[in-house]
């Protein structure tokens, strides 16, 4: 004898509504926003040598951020803090060694990456 399973219109209701209410209640704002990636600033970090000053210009800054100059063996030669809001900045150059920099500018919104040949 075979089990048989007896389905009631009525369970099948519930079942669908439950069902509905539970897909509709993952489905929070929050989680829906949290999907969406936010826009980062468009722009790049840009470096001028002029004489002995490097001159760093960069999309306006949101928050705090640290310049790195990191050199060809991965050593960081040179870090500083700046200031949220600003646009340019200069460096004294005439103590680093002469190479090829990889230069990063980064704070907890933006990431900005470029290389420099200091000469």
């Amino acid at each position: 004898m075979k089990n048989k399973v007896q389905v009631s219109a009525y369970s099948v209701k519930h079942f669908l509504l439950l069902f509905l209410l539970l897909g509709f209640s993952l489905q929070t704002p929050a989680a829906a926003t949290a999907n969406k990636t936010t826009p980062q600033p468009k722009g790049e970090l840009k470096v001028r040598q002029r004489g002995s000053n490097l001159e760093f210009s960069f999309p306006r800054t949101q928050h705090k951020s640290a310049l790195k100059l990191i050199n060809t063996n991965g050593s960081m030669v040179k870090a500083v803090m700046i200031d949220e809001g600003v646009e340019l900045f200069s460096l004294q150059a005439s103590q680093l060694p002469k190479g090829i920099y990889q230069c990063i500018l980064e704070n907890r919104a933006q990431r900005f990456t470029v290389k420099l040949l200091l000469q």
